[in-house]
């Protein structure tokens, strides 16, 4: 019967491959993507993304792996706002299974994980994370020495001469900022606004260079001159901020940018780590504020343009020769997650530990339990006790102290979980499926426990016990 109360948000197919491996049909597939389609569900899990490495394609069908072009083969040809889920299981993953998002037909991804592989689920999440701009492959000179900031842009004329560098650009990189502070503007009703804002000094490369994508109006271009000092960029975050239904044309005031006009707005990508939301942005060129040179190189050409910097540093005659630094864009990305990766490591090493002397504890106490049991349980196979019968009387109470510690861990688990995940402004919500399965994990374990001691007492003589009693 409908209810229009009720609205379903996700509907999968991924759980019933579990009973066959994934082995749908096409027709299958695509007679549920049309169906759902119609019924006006948001969101299609198709199936996993595993590694064909590491789960043979000889064992499983084709939505085991869940490829971009076998979902463009279901998807081709019906019109739907149903989106695509996919999940992935981070131990059984690799890196060059996902394509750029704007390249994929995939919306959505989870990622599950156990315990022991929290540090891959964070790197998992790093790396397919849109962050709006592109991190790979680029060097970063930085340059404190006058003298080298003052030769910066004949360094970049230099080596764009060179067939191994893709790009360069002078100035800020999107993990950087040179300061913050009151961003002064008007609002769509005339009324002064203010609010917090960030500001970068780029050059006109930028876009190019880093792939940050420009939504609205043109970039920041040599043809124009007055973009010098006159014209920048604001991020989506800034538009929201001021609440302009169009921003090109309005004029902004931060710090030294007096009554500059907005002549393009970038999508929003993240100076910050995923622990933070996007700020307002603004991007505006300055070549005196500038520190640093950027290269994008192409694969292979690494060491080439190594040797350019450091020989252009070396003929720049700089005062201070050896504050010549360098690093790459991903190795500072990954920097910001290295607490995270630590505790991901710190915490998987505690939580096998604690778990292996919990199993020790509960062997220990399902053979106490049986020893103090010993007579009594004689007693009941003389009389006619069956094996079941004598481990459901063992797991009786024992069950019951594992089903009341697990109630007492739920909350603390819970409010732990959630003072770590709160530090993450990106973030899913914590199922209580997974305290379900962990309480059921445990109670798992306590039936074996009990059932060895069973098996035991089951083998051992009711007579030569009575006998010893």
């Amino acid at each position: 019967m409908y209810r229009e109360q009720i609205k379903v948000l996700d509907c999968t197919i991924r759980d019933g491959g579990l009973i066959n491996n994934h082995s749908f049909t096409d027709e299958f597939v695509r007679e549920a993507y049309k169906a759902l389609s119609k019924s006006g569900i948001d969101y299609m899990e198709f199936g996993y993304r595993s590694s064909k490495e590491l789960c043979p394609v000889q064992d499983y069908g084709a939505w085991k792996y869940c490829d971009d072009e076998k979902i463009r083969e279901i998807i081709d040809g019906i019109e739907s706002k149903l989106k695509i889920s996919i999940m992935v299981d981070a131990h059984r993953v690799r890196e060059q299974s996902f394509a750029p998002a704007d390249e994929s037909p995939v919306d959505m991804i989870r990622v599950a994980t156990y315990v022991k592989d929290i540090d891959k689920a964070i790197d998992l999440a790093k790396r397919t994370k849109d962050l709006g701009y592109d991190r790979e492959q680029i060097l970063v000179v930085r340059g404190r020495d006058a003298n080298f900031r003052r030769n910066l842009a004949a360094l970049k004329t230099e080596l764009l001469r060179s067939p191994a560098v893709a790009g360069v650009s002078v100035g800020c990189t999107p993990m950087d900022n040179q300061g913050g502070g009151w961003l002064t503007c008007l609002g769509e009703d005339g009324s002064e606004l203010k609010f917090t804002s960030w500001k970068a000094f780029v050059d006109y490369d930028f876009l190019d260079v880093f792939g940050v994508q420009l939504l609205r109006g043109r970039p920041l271009s040599p043809d124009f001159p007055t973009d010098q000092g006159g014209a920048v960029l604001v991020n989506e975050a800034a538009v929201s901020a001021a609440g302009w239904k169009d921003p090109l044309g309005r004029e902004i005031s931060l710090h030294e940018l007096k009554k500059a006009k907005v002549v393009g707005v970038v999508k929003d990508y993240h100076f910050w780590s995923l622990h933070q939301k996007i700020e307002p942005m603004v991007l505006a060129l300055d070549p005196g504020q500038a520190e640093s040179i950027s290269v994008k190189i192409k694969p292979g050409g690494i060491a080439a343009v190594m040797g350019l910097v450091r020989k252009a540093y070396e003929a720049s005659k700089a005062l201070h020769p050896f504050e010549f630094q360098y690093e790459f864009l991903d190795d500072r990305f990954d920097r910001l997650y290295r607490n995270d990766w630590k505790f991901g490591t710190i915490f998987a090493l505690f939580a096998g530990l604690s778990v292996f002397i919990a199993c020790l504890g509960m062997f220990g106490l399902a053979a106490f339990t049986a020893e103090q049991k010993a007579w009594e349980i004689s007693i009941r196979k003389v009389l006619g006790a069956t094996a079941g019968s004598i481990a459901v009387f063992l797991s009786r109470r024992f069950l019951r102290w594992v089903v009341m510690a697990s109630l007492i861990a739920w909350p603390v688990a819970y409010l732990l979980m959630g003072t770590w995940v709160r530090g993450f402004h990106y973030r899913a919500p914590i199922s209580p499926g997974l305290f379900v399965l962990a309480g059921a994990a445990a109670v798992a374990f306590a039936l074996l426990a009990v059932s060895v001691q069973t098996a035991k007492a089951a083998r051992t003589s009711p007579a030569e016990r009575l006998r010893g009693e």
